[in-house]
């Protein structure tokens, strides 16, 4: 229970800021919204025959493509949202909105006012380029006239955030969808100006057509085109590559050439074999000659010995034509003195080759070796004349195999050329009928195409907004005032959690981990009259929650205690001994002010109260210590009384140190109980303690018993004999 008595005087706490600032906020509102624009709607639904419409892929049995389907649908709506589609949509609205604005009379195109903030806002040269009723003209005209810079009033209108109708940010706003997965397409536009919100819609719906069909007809225009040209190419080329093997085969007159390539070839197996024989005599006539020459050489010599001396001549004067040409035209280097040098050498060793032939000719001239006998002569007559014989068959037989070589020299390159043209002939006849091919499916895909764009219609035409939508000005405002209670309280509540004031008993304990044994209640302006009577009550009931804890041993003895100086310990302190004293205890209060030192070896090192204090005829000892941030108590002190009690005021912060010597203090304290008492509490806290203070009027009765959460109880009339009984014997 009370955690929600703490979370009622919470919100009770907050009242005036959870009251105020909504209400400040919501009136802020009010204010701003006292001029918020109407919206009017327009929309229309576009049929377009994608999934239920003909289809001639189904129609040949190719099935039904759903991916391809869903696809063109999407790609429709892509298609709207485009800044291309969107660009044209902003000119010709822009261009419709200067032709047929009125600045004095509302129409269906646009408000006068509207017509008039445009005209302002745009500049002469963009006015001129206005063609009055011939909107298609004005478009090109801007069209023609836009340039890409930030300057150019055509080009930022579509751009310009400040382009209230016909920027891209509002054009964006256009909402296109899907009905379920039919074919419809619905699109919905919300602006502030009927006339431009109903032609917005309209221009759109043209602009999306004429783009989905140039789109969709020039990709299948241009495959056709390009289809027939490239079949036109692979025609000629065809034609041609046929007309150049026919010319070919004409100028090699090659009839056929693998039958003739056939006959070549029996005819060479037939000529190596005969080849061979002839090749066999002719070896076998020169091997007998030139055994025969080395019996009857007499002769033969002479001629060798004569055909070494020319060589030898010859050799003599090429060396002496290369000397000449490096003495006469050399370079004078190293390496051509060198080179020159070898070859002089070289030159006089041929010289003396030729002296020593010319020597050995003239010695076999008359030797035995030079006769000959003449059997040896007749055969050697003989086997020339057969070597001659097949010298004679091996010329003729050279000039055949040459021949039949230069036949296979003839066909060889012909085989591969036309191997080469067939080749190309069948690549060429292949490319020509994959064209086609293409070009048959590109004119099928045409027909396709002329068949579904012709299904594109509007069947749900826009209409003229002339009522505006509900505008969200009630829902702004509450929303206001809403997030405005929220925000307080969020506020709060987080300066509740981290705020280290004391200020009640729940919060006290909470933040010290201490126990609070009372509270006494501040001065008040409103209930002047009463703080003393609420102040003698709460003396009276903190003294209640003292008396428990009394002893058998006299006397009692209290330390009251405080962390910081002015915490109110001696008017505490006299306002109990004044309740205690009316009710017949011998009470005294033990001041450091007064009545010792406590910076003394008497009071520092004392063990009982006795040593420092005279209290022999006295009931209760009030012992007032010094503030703990001066000096600590003695542990003797505090183990000795009955009761430490800690005084704090409730408005105070409370602070590390203030902890640390708390927890200091109940740990010296020993088994003695020590409980924190509030000083200067608001009223409402010292009830906690006390019950209702004064002024017991009806009201202040009701809201007692409501945040007491007594809903259904029966009122208590604190003035009552039993309520007010403030006698001795009932203390």
């Amino acid at each position: 229970m009370k955690y929600f008595l703490y979370i009622g005087r919470f919100l009770y706490r907050i009242r005036v800021w959870l009251v105020l600032l909504p209400i400040l906020s919501v009136i802020y509102m009010i204010w701003k919204t006292r001029n918020m624009e109407r919206t009017y709607e327009a929309h229309a639904t576009v049929y377009t025959g994608v999934v239920s419409g003909y289809d001639m892929g189904e129609t040949l049995d190719q099935g039904i493509d759903w991916n391809t389907k869903n696809g063109t649908i999407i790609n429709m709506m892509d298609l709207i949202r485009s800044e291309a589609t969107l660009r044209r949509v902003s000119m010709r609205l822009f261009a419709r909105c200067l032709i047929h604005g009125d600045p004095n009379n509302d129409n269906i195109y646009l408000n006068a006012a509207t017509y008039r903030w445009i005209v302002e806002r745009t500049p002469k040269y963009v006015r001129d380029l206005v063609v009055k009723e011939d909107e298609d003209k004005t478009v090109e005209n801007f069209f023609a006239n836009v340039q890409p810079n930030n300057k150019d009033h055509l080009y930022g209108l579509f751009m310009w955030e400040a382009s209230k109708y016909f920027g891209v940010k509002d054009l964006k706003t256009i909402n296109i969808s899907r009905l379920e997965s039919s074919d419809m397409l619905k699109i919905e536009y919300t602006n502030n100006d009927p006339g431009i919100t109903y032609q917005t819609i309209l221009i759109l719906i043209k602009e999306f057509s004429d783009q989905y069909q140039q789109l969709r007809f020039g990709e299948t225009n241009d495959a056709i085109a390009y289809f027939t040209k490239e079949l036109a190419d692979a025609k000629l080329k065809l034609n041609s590559a046929e007309d150049e093997l026919t010319n070919y085969n004409l100028e090699k007159k090659v009839i056929n050439y693998t039958d003739e390539t056939k006959e070549v070839a029996s005819l060479t197996k037939a000529f190596e074999m005969q080849y061979q024989d002839v090749a066999m005599a002719y070896a076998k006539a020169k091997a007998t000659v030139e055994s025969l020459e080395q019996r009857i050489n007499f002769n033969v010599n002479n001629m060798r010995q004569n055909t070494i001396f020319l060589s030898k001549l010859k050799k003599v004067s090429e060396l002496q034509t290369e000397i000449t040409n490096i003495e006469a035209f050399g370079q004078k280097s190293d390496a051509n003195i060198e080179k020159t040098a070898q070859l002089k050498r070289q030159l006089r060793e041929d010289e003396n080759a030729i002296l020593a032939l010319k020597d050995t000719l003239n010695e076999n001239k008359y030797s035995q070796e030079g006769i000959v006998r003449k059997q040896f002569v007749d055969e050697w007559l003989e086997q020339s004349l057969e070597l001659a014989k097949s010298e004679a068959q091996k010329r003729v037989m050279d000039q055949w195999k040459n021949e039949l070589d230069q036949k296979y020299v003839f066909y060889a390159p012909i085989g591969s050329t036309i191997k080469s043209k067939e080749r190309e002939i069948d690549f060429t006849e292949r490319t020509y009928l994959s064209l086609q091919n293409g070009l048959n499916a590109a004119i099928l895909r045409l027909r396709q195409l002329q068949m579904t764009t012709n299904t594109l219609k509007v069947t749900n035409e826009p209409s003229y907004p002339i009522s505006p939508l509900p505008h969200q000005r009630k829902m702004t405002v509450t929303l206001t005032g809403i997030c405005t209670i929220l925000f307080v309280l969020l506020y709060f509540l987080i300066l509740e959690l981290i705020d280290r004031t004391l200020r009640d008993r729940i919060r006290a304990e909470r933040i010290t981990n201490g126990r609070v044994l009372g509270a006494i209640p501040g001065d008040t302006r409103r209930y002047r009259q009463f703080n003393t009577q609420a102040k003698e009550l709460a003396i009276r009931f903190l003294a209640k929650a003292i008396v428990p804890y009394f002893k058998e041993k006299r006397p009692v003895v209290i330390n009251l205690i405080s962390m910081n100086a002015h915490e109110g310990k001696h008017l505490i302190a006299e306002m109990l001994r004044s309740y205690w004293q009316a009710n017949g205890i011998r009470v005294k209060i033990c001041s450091y002010h007064t009545d010792y030192n406590p910076h003394s070896d008497r009071y520092v090192l004392s063990q009982h109260f006795s040593d420092f204090c005279d209290a022999c005829d006295f009931d209760l000892i009030l012992v007032i210590h010094q503030p703990l941030i001066r000096e600590s108590v003695p542990s003797a002190l505090l183990q000795e009384a009955h009761m430490n009690v800690v005084i704090v005021k409730a408005h105070a912060t409370w602070k590390n140190i203030d902890q640390e010597a708390l927890e200091s203090l109940q740990t010296q304290s020993g088994e003695t109980p020590t409980f924190i008492v509030l000083n200067q509490t608001s009223r409402i806290v010292t009830e906690d303690f006390t019950g209702m203070l004064p002024p017991y009027t009806p009201f202040r009765q009701w809201m007692y018993r409501l945040s007491q959460l007594g809903l259904t109880g029966d009122t208590v009339n604190p003035d009552s004999e039993e309520a007010n009984d403030t006698s001795t014997e009932e203390s």
